[in-house]
């Protein structure tokens, strides 16, 4: 779990939120994944909004149109995960049934 979560914070999917008291729990803040989901989230939005509801569940045509519009494509946004996605891959972290 350690492993995981260090992950994504060096991957800029989490943050790290300040304890205010020693002996409180880690918090973490979501935002940055949130951000980085905002483009994807807000293409499937537009196309609900022209009924075209098959587009709507195909990831490849919202990848492709978010990418279309921003500059930075999904392997620069979340680097390696997208190539490990769909390449079957283990995540870091991810325990392995053998």
């Amino acid at each position: 779990m350690q492993r995981s979560l260090s992950w994504l914070i060096a991957n800029g999917f989490i943050a790290k939120v300040k304890r205010v008291r020693r002996n409180d729990p880690q918090g973490y803040d979501l935002s940055p994944l949130i951000e980085k989901l905002k483009p994807y989230a807000w293409e499937r939005i537009q196309l609900l909004r022209a009924r075209r509801y098959p587009e709507v569940l195909s990831d490849d045509v919202v990848i492709e149109l978010a990418n279309q519009r921003q500059q930075k494509s999904a392997e620069e946004m979340f680097g390696s995960l997208v190539r490990r996605l769909s390449e079957n891959q283990p995540l870091p972290g991810e325990i392995l049934d053998e």
